[in-house]
């Protein structure tokens, strides 16, 4: 029981993160640059000493990438290009996961037969 309590909530939290991150992909894909770099000037970071962080530069990054410029993408954060492929495999995996639990929903050995009498 408690087993499955946990890979519930493990799921559970997986489906709200990959719903948070195609939220963010479908919002980068509407606003324009200007609003976006505004927003992302919110939740810059503070360093301490010279070593950026590990997020640094992804926003730029993104955008070069929507531009179809894979070299400065590179250029402002090297691991930009890895992370879009990881999030973009996490929402195919995510809708996969979804599409397979209704699907198996709607087929016939779940649904409850009633009897007539």
């Amino acid at each position: 029981m408690v087993n499955q309590q946990v890979r519930t909530a493990i799921v559970s939290a997986w489906l709200i993160v990959s719903a948070i991150g195609l939220c963010l992909l479908t919002i980068s894909c509407v606003l324009s640059e200007s609003t976006i770099l505004a927003l992302s000037d919110v939740m810059r970071l503070d360093h301490h000493g010279d070593i950026p962080c590990a997020f640094c530069g992804m926003t730029k990054a993104f955008m070069a990438i929507s531009h179809g410029d894979w070299s400065l993408a590179l250029h402002f954060n090297r691991w930009s290009i890895a992370l879009l492929q990881a999030v973009v495999c996490n929402e195919f995996l995510a809708t996969a996961f979804v599409v397979t639990r209704i699907c198996n929903l709607r087929s016939p050995r779940f649904r409850v037969e009633t009897t007539r009498q």
